[in-house]
């Protein structure tokens, strides 16, 4: 089958968003399937300054197309774009268009493609381009991250009831089996790797270091102006180490080398650019790439993580601003051995059954062209 994707993201750039475009692109393709990416071609200065592949920056084969159109300096840009891009899928003989671009969307719904829509954060009501497509004939499902966001859309859009599907966010195991370990030292390794922004932790990373000596604590990721404000308050702590942002599978390899994971979550979350709390819906990719490296998981006690994880099976729960319960289970994972090992295999057990790449892109498809 022919697979149009449309999405807004950046390629390249550090945002999850990207991450997991690329990634679904990958495993439609694996599936059988043709797939052309369609994502807008931003200004020079947008963009990832990278001197790899595109595709080598993700981690990503070269299985799927990705067609940039232009975002012409006009009013009405984005339109404009997005009537050559979905016009063009028409024209190539797209049978399907996945997207999470609502534009697009639309306009390939009226040109009689069928649509499946994903969506990551609630659509207001009222929104006409919405309104529209999810009354058309060719629309036939929309994909949401979580049980959350379904019981909210279905409380906006009481017609989308039975139109609505839970696919959570995946990973894949082979990313991490051919990862190099960091060198061993003796010491308990615990890391982190995501944003260093708002609402991601890092201040409780560092009251961590302090309280645990005996180990040496990883950080992966941030934008510069971040890493900068966080190694300035951390120049005393001499056992946590910023890595900085790194390519995908370089940051892989440092997640491997961990033996305990910390995803320390805020009460309220925000996305890379701002854009809101997301903390009551979200299904952040941090977990699943967490889970397939196999590793002990720490998180923060929020309900919707507890949509994918069990606490005491898949990962230990702390309240998230109380940094006793984070020390306290840090010491039982360095003290039983066996619990970090168990709950780490639970987890990639779990993720390999349910949450992988593969089984996300044959859920979402599944039964859409009749």
């Amino acid at each position: 089958m022919r697979v149009a994707y449309f999405s807004i993201a950046r390629l390249p750039s550090r945002t999850a968003n990207s991450i997991h475009v690329m990634r679904m692109c990958q495993a439609l393709a694996a599936l059988g399937h043709q797939v052309c990416l369609y994502v807008p071609a931003y200004p020079d200065t947008e963009y990832e300054d990278i001197s790899v592949d595109l595709f080598d920056y993700y981690g990503v084969r070269k299985n799927f197309k990705i067609i940039k159109f232009p975002l012409l300096p006009v009013k009405g840009r984005s339109t404009f774009y997005s009537l050559m891009a979905s016009i063009h899928a028409r024209l190539t003989g797209t049978q399907l268009v996945y997207a999470r671009d609502l534009k697009p969307s639309y306009i390939c719904a009226k040109l009689g493609l069928p649509v499946v829509f994903e969506a990551h954060s609630p659509i207001k009501k009222g929104e006409t381009l919405f309104d529209k497509l999810i009354l058309s004939k060719s629309f036939k499902r929309l994909v949401v991250i979580s049980a959350a966001l379904q019981r909210i859309f279905e409380e906006i859009y009481p017609q989308l009831s039975g139109k609505i599907l839970v696919a959570h966010d995946a990973a894949d195991i082979d990313e991490v089996k051919h990862a190099t370990p960091v060198e061993a030292t003796g010491r308990l390794r615990i890391g982190y790797v995501g944003h260093l922004y708002r609402g991601r932790g890092v201040d409780l990373i560092l009251d961590l270091a302090q309280r645990c000596p005996w180990a040496d604590f990883e950080v992966v990721g941030g934008m510069n102006d971040d890493l900068k404000y966080w190694k300035s308050r951390a120049e005393e702590i001499k056992n946590i180490h910023f890595h900085g942002h790194l390519p995908y599978n370089q940051a892989g390899e440092i997640r491997q080398g961990c033996q305990i994971l910390l995803a320390p979550y805020a009460k309220k979350l925000e996305v890379f650019g701002g854009g809101g709390d997301t903390s009551a819906w979200m299904s952040p990719l941090k977990i699943f790439e967490y889970m397939a490296a196999g590793k002990a998981i720490i998180c923060s006690d929020l309900p919707v993580l507890r949509e994918v994880l069990e606490n005491e099976k898949t990962a230990l729960f702390c309240e998230v601003e109380n940094a006793d319960e984070w020390q306290h289970a840090l010491e039982r994972l360095r003290d039983d051995p066996a619990l970090l090992k168990r709950i780490g295999h639970q987890a990639r057990e779990k993720l390999q059954k349910y949450h992988t790449w593969h089984t996300r892109a044959t859920t979402v498809i599944d039964d859409v062209i009749e």
